[in-house]
């Protein structure tokens, strides 16, 4: 089950390592699916370990993804203006 969770995840791997911004926005959005999975699974009680594990791996995630899209428009921009 865990195998078939991250095979999405590691769909948008390839162009995250080369640095596309694009692939970490769309990939913020898988991530805000499996945010709401995990967070109605843990309301559910369903293996309230896993999910409550899984809810701030995604949480963490989407974060770090987020604000590698911000800086790296700032980055971007700031070049640009150069």
């Amino acid at each position: 089950v865990l195998a078939i969770q991250t095979l999405p995840l590691l769909v948008f791997l390839p162009w995250m390592l080369r640095g596309n911004s694009m692939a970490h926005l769309y990939m913020s959005c898988v991530l805000l699916l499996y945010i709401i999975m995990a967070v109605t699974n843990l309301m559910q009680g369903k293996d309230a370990l896993f999910s409550a594990i899984e809810s701030v791996a995604s949480i963490t995630l989407f974060i770090a993804t987020m604000q590698f899209v911000r800086y790296s428009r700032m980055k971007r921009l700031e070049q640009s203006s150069n």
